[in-house]
């Protein structure tokens, strides 16, 4: 595991933990580091173009709030340069993506990739094979 994070003002990060779920500061939300001070990281999130504070987050680890096997102390960031489709699903993207869609190898695979994106204009394809795009046959019945 990684027992320091490190980071400076312009990284790009991502949220790891749901700050406020009303103002949309999400597990996956990303934005850019503005400022950094003892056990608080001032972020710009992308989906709003705010600056939250993220500060000192503790995870518990049990069978029940009696009894705890293990805590852990953290600011809930990550640095996000990049994402995997798996970890986008469910996210919408406010800022210019760039996909590579060659690889993808299950059904609904590209749909989920590239319907993450609000904007047809942030949407930037480094390869497109469309032989990619696959329906399960569940699901084709069931829509016919």
């Amino acid at each position: 595991g990684i027992d320091e994070l490190r980071l400076k003002v312009g990284v790009k990060v991502m949220l790891l933990r749901n700050m406020s779920i009303i103002e949309g500061y999400v597990n996956g939300s990303t934005g850019i580091v503005m400022s950094l001070s003892k056990g608080v990281v001032e972020v710009k999130f992308d989906h709003n173009n705010r600056i939250f504070p993220v500060s000192a987050a503790e995870w518990k680890r049990g069978g029940s709030e009696k009894f705890v096997f293990a805590t852990a102390t953290q600011i809930p960031l990550s640095l996000a340069f990049a994402s995997n489709y798996h970890k986008i699903q469910g996210s919408t993207i406010h800022v210019p993506v760039y996909m590579d869609l060659a690889n993808c190898f299950t059904y609904h695979q590209v749909y989920t990739a590239v319907s993450r994106v609000k904007k047809l204009e942030n949407l930037h394809l480094l390869s497109f094979d469309p032989k990619k795009i696959t329906v399960h046959q569940t699901v084709k019945k069931y829509y016919n």
